[in-house]
């Protein structure tokens, strides 16, 4: 886990533990869509593969 989102999990436990939860939720659906898209472009590298999921996660819609 990044130590940004780490820090925030852990500060958001000690106020409020539904944010906490939808930090966890949210870094876990993340590592998903890193996943998918490891799976659907296996042969990208992986600065590809982060480049695509920056633009998704960008994207405006």
């Amino acid at each position: 886990m990044d130590a940004l989102v780490e820090h925030d999990v852990e500060l958001s436990r000690r106020t409020s533990p539904k944010l906490a939860q939808a930090f966890e939720m949210m870094e876990a659906g993340l590592r998903l869509k890193r996943a998918a898209l490891e799976h659907q472009h296996p042969t990208a590298s992986r600065d590809e593969q982060e480049r695509m999921f920056s633009k998704w996660l960008l994207a405006d819609e």
